[in-house]
């Protein structure tokens, strides 16, 4: 059983709302016992001895079994492990918990004790010697044969434990010793042993038949589930770049790791497929089975990227990083409710949650999925059908002046292009940008209009020249600017901020121009003093695979709609206010799974400013969220003017926004998303809980 330690907090009052939590982090379990002064051991074992007959125990596994335990100074809760034994031997698999509380109350139990034991066991002598176990393992484990080894030591006690030398099959010494197996209903006496292999790569421990040699388990202790992807908590490749995540399946949320679907120890599946997902590419955008990338054996996702290339390029890369962000998405959200009772998306419950809850249901996400461009989508259906997660491509073919310094500055520019000169690539023209200057006379009446021959053309030569709109046509400007020795030309509107496509016609001109707003050529005429460096290119085609505000932002829809109004009612978020909060609950979730302990309430956070190509600008949506008003002064009084859903949405998400940041100012903020106690996850929490009391059709005021 997991659950949070209660919070100190009981209200917050933020946007004129009082939100009341009462201990908003625990959820009060179902007690096995009363209150007791006594020793935990003591009130495990009496638990256990007054409950044999529903467990199916003899007193003898209670009795003879292996103990180890520990205490929580988080929790006070104390964890007893008991592995069972036949006739002095340990049986694998045969494992049994009981945790109890500070107040000595048994509040979680779970049995994997095989009933009637005893009776089960095949023999009770090995017919196959340790050494002969050594060599029938070797042999099933692909491994050299070990030769003719002599033992370490004598065997010792009713297991026979023994030590042989690793020798050519592994680094350490190999201990063996007896247990007993489960194989179907029987218990089969069996040698345990541990080979570490001279590569490194795997960590053995497993187990050959005493009498037949037969290898009948083994587990590998190295973890080597690995994923090369822009991990948690970046929100893009414009955050950091990517790292080569292990062991990051949680434990709690996906019991059997990421590749499993059966419920049984081992990956069933090398590619991008599992319980809580199944990606893989759909370029040609029929929802049929495209391509997955596969990990092979070791299930290592290590694929090569270079986002200056087409993302068909690097299409396993992005398949990758979208399967590992659908499984963060489903392993952070479980921990705050969003479970198999609730409605979570998986193809195997495992047993867990109520009767009624549906399997079948592990999310579809297509990267790079050819049916349309510059968006994403998530279809949710019903609780026990599979979701739709369809990531597209957003096109990059709008050129941009990139400003690269000073840092004051430095942003994507949005320009038009020139019917004339040649086209930019993605590559770009880099330069220092420098003001051409020209007489004012009759072709033109500024100094910086470019209309006549350049009176700096020194200065101008191998640059890019900066120059205003005017009277004269585009061609003649650029030209100007061309036969001053410029490497290209930014050309600024006089006329208002529109980024229009400059036209004109003349085969003689060799240099590329690009035309930019009003106040942009104004903020970069104004740093013209300091030096101002800049790339002129056209951006190329980005992959939202690798948005993570993006990914997050789908399955929170997702999450909303299998919440709000129970799982098996996924249209409670159709229409007016409602759909509209979807999307600011998706947004929401975007922001706050990929927040920083350094970040502050006045930053400007944006949803998709990677698809956009501008790691500065608002991304898609109107305004960046923040708590600066300047930055973003909507209130909820804007939701009457404003577009549904998306624009209503992001009035929404800025109030929780503020509540978020209210509560981070009073709890602070834990990086641990999983099971924190900050503000940050108090916030979480509250959303996470609210969407399941809310009514179908819901207001912003209910």
């Amino acid at each position: 059983m997991h659950y949070r330690a209660p919070h100190a907090i009981r209200c917050a009052l933020a946007l004129g709302v009082l939100l009341c939590a009462s201990h908003a982090f625990a959820r009060r379990p179902d007690f096995l016992t009363q209150p007791s002064a006594n020793e935990p051991g003591a009130v495990a074992r009496t638990h256990l001895e007054a409950s044999r007959a529903q467990l199916g125990l003899s007193r003898a596994d209670i009795t003879q079994a292996l103990e180890r335990r520990y205490t929580s100074a988080r929790s006070g809760t104390t964890h007893l492990h008991l592995r069972q034994r036949v006739h002095g031997l340990e049986v694998v698999g045969g494992d049994l918990g009981v945790a109890v509380d500070r107040e000595g109350r048994v509040f979680g139990r779970w049995n994997r004790f095989v009933r009637d034991s005893a009776s089960r066991v095949n023999a009770t002598t090995p017919q196959l010697s340790a050494a002969a176990a050594l060599a029938a393992a070797a042999l099933a484990l692909d491994l050299p044969p070990p030769g003719p080894v002599a033992a370490l030591d004598r065997p010792m006690g009713p297991r026979r434990g023994q030590r042989f030398p690793g020798g050519n099959v592994s680094r350490d010494e190999i201990p063996l010793q007896l247990v007993y197996a489960q194989s179907g209903a029987a218990l089969r006496l069996a040698w345990d042993l541990v080979i570490r292999t001279p590569d490194g790569r795997h960590w053995w421990n497993a187990q050959v038949d005493a009498t037949s040699g037969e290898l009948l388990d083994r587990s590998d202790w190295i973890a080597r589930e690995a994923y090369r992807v822009y991990p948690l908590p970046l929100d893009s490749p414009d955050d950091g770049g990517r790292s080569l995540e292990t062991n990051v399946a949680d434990a709690t949320a996906s019991e059997y790791g990421w590749h499993d679907t059966n419920g049984v120890a081992g990956a069933e599946f090398t590619d991008t497929r599992g319980n809580n997902v199944t990606a893989q590419e759909d370029q040609n955008g029929n929802d049929g089975s495209g391509s997955m990338p596969s990990g092979g054996s070791s299930l290592i996702f290590d694929f090569s990227i270079d986002l200056g290339l087409a993302p068909s390029t690097y299409v396993d890369a992005a398949t990758t990083n979208l399967f590992y962000w659908n499984n963060i998405a489903h392993d952070l959200f479980y921990q705050y409710g969003f479970d198999e009772a609730s409605g979570n998306f998986q193809e195997n419950n495992y047993g867990r949650g109520d009767p009624s809850a549906l399997g079948s249901d592990s999310v579809n996400a297509d990267s790079q999925d050819g049916s349309d461009s510059n968006n994403a989508q998530f279809g949710t259906p019903p609780d026990g059908s599979n979701p739709h997660m369809e990531m597209f491509i957003f096109t990059g073919a709008e050129p941009r002046v990139e400003v690269t310094a000073p840092g004051s500055i430095a942003s994507l520019y949005t320009a038009g292009r020139a019917v004339f000169g040649p086209a930019l690539g993605t590559t770009g023209l880099p330069g220092s940008v420098v003001q051409a200057l020209d007489p004012a006379d009759a072709a033109g009446p500024s100094t910086t209009d470019a209309c006549s021959a350049l009176t700096n053309g020194g200065a101008v030569s191998g640059n890019i020249a900066l120059i205003d709109r005017g009277d004269c046509n585009f061609t003649v400007k650029v030209k100007n600017a061309q036969n001053a020795g410029a490497s290209a030309a930014i050309v600024a509107n006089n006329a208002g901020d529109g980024a229009i496509t400059m036209g004109g016609s003349d085969p003689s001109i060799t240099i590329s121009s690009l035309f930019i707003g009003q106040s942009d050529g104004g903020t970069i005429e104004a740093e013209l003093g300091g030096g101002v460096s800049a790339t002129l290119r056209t951006l190329v085609d980005r992959d939202s695979s690798l948005d993570t505000s993006i990914i997050l932002h789908e399955y929170g829809h997702g999450v909303s709609n299998r919440l709000t109004g129970g799982p098996a009612n996924v249209n409670c978020l159709d229409v007016g206010q409602g759909a509209s909060m979807g999307e600011g609950w998706s947004d929401f979730f975007a922001l706050v799974f990929t927040a920083m302990a350094s970040d502050l309430p006045g930053d400007q956070r944006e949803i998709g400013s990677y698809v956009e190509g501008n790691p500065n600008g608002p991304g898609i949506r109107t305004h960046p969220y923040t708590t600066d008003l300047l930055a973003n002064p909507l209130t909820f009084i804007d939701v009457e003017s404003r577009s549904v859903p998306h624009a209503v949405g992001t009035v929404w998400a800025q109030m929780l926004w503020e509540v978020y940041w209210e509560l981070v100012n009073a709890y602070g903020f834990d990086s641990d998303f999983y099971t924190g106690s900050g503000g940050n996850n108090l916030a979480i929490q509250l959303v996470v809980d609210a969407l399941k009391l809310q009514a179908c059709d819901p207001t912003f005021i209910e």
